[in-house]
């Protein structure tokens, strides 16, 4: 599948931080330390979830609701291929369930719950883990296939 799946020039880490804008209003990318060719639905899936997890929702529910839209309007842009569809709904169930803030960096992310040995927030995230990995899934809930 791997090979079968379109791929570009990404640049890799999109967002708030690595985007500016000129006087006149021009959109400005930049900070192409990790860019290079990638696979397209794997861009879309990690950049949604970075943009829509960090920086345009509340809670989590509207995170996943912001998610949604930019899948939808990226698919109406570039519909996917059952391919790329399937690749999707793996991705997002992985990229989902180990989102990097969760496992670490934040005050109530797992790592920080194993420190301080409370075994009630350890598992409220292997249960969340377990719910992503085993119900994420991008093509249940969206119609983005090529026509």
């Amino acid at each position: 599948m791997g090979n079968s799946l379109p791929h570009f020039g990404c640049q890799g880490d999109l967002s708030l931080g690595n985007l500016g804008c000129t006087a006149d209003g021009d959109l400005i990318i930049f900070d192409y330390n990790i860019a290079g060719e990638a696979v397209l639905v794997s861009d879309m899936i990690t950049e949604g979830l970075l943009i829509c997890r960090q920086y345009n929702a509340q809670d989590h529910a509207s995170a996943e609701a912001c998610f949604e839209s930019f899948v939808r309007a990226y698919c109406a842009l570039r519909p996917l291929s059952e391919n790329e569809r399937h690749a999707a709904d793996i991705l997002c169930s992985l990229t989902s369930a180990f989102w990097f803030t969760w496992i670490a960096y934040r005050e109530d992310s797992l790592e920080k719950a194993l420190e301080r040995k409370d075994a009630a927030a350890v598992q409220k995230h292997l249960e969340r883990i377990f719910t992503d990995l085993t119900s994420s899934s991008i093509s249940s809930l969206l119609n983005c296939s090529a026509a």
